[in-house]
């Protein structure tokens, strides 16, 4: 096990190209458990820490050879259940039932408004 300081709220996670050279190709596994507990916070701060820093990472792993991804969430995890909890990943999944949600284009909104624009 190596422990290795980089930024997740950078791309490449802010790692020198010599160490991310040598992670992708000799990395297991990644454990990511980034995040913003804050239930209120400011819209740019959710979406640095929430959003672009899980995507950081998801894209430093599909980059490696042969790295897996562990992601703690900071919340609403498995509630009250013991045990292992299984997940299928559904595409633009939305919790409220809405019929056209669609995640990529409400980061772009969200990102949009975060930048004044």
């Amino acid at each position: 096990m190596e422990v290795v300081e980089g930024d997740v709220g950078q791309p490449g996670l802010g790692l020198a190209p010599e160490v991310t050279q040598s992670l992708q190709k000799n990395l297991d596994l990644i454990i990511n458990s980034s995040g913003l507990t804050d239930f209120n916070p400011d819209l740019r701060d959710a979406l640095a820490t929430n959003v672009d820093a899980a995507m950081y990472v998801t894209e430093f792993v599909r980059q490696s050879d042969r790295a897996g991804l562990l992601h703690l969430s900071t919340c609403y995890v498995a509630g009250a259940r013991d045990g292992r909890v299984g997940e299928t990943v559904r595409q633009n999944y939305a919790p409220a039932g809405v019929a056209d949600f669609d995640g990529g284009k409400e980061y772009v909104c969200a990102a949009r408004f975060r930048e004044g624009g």
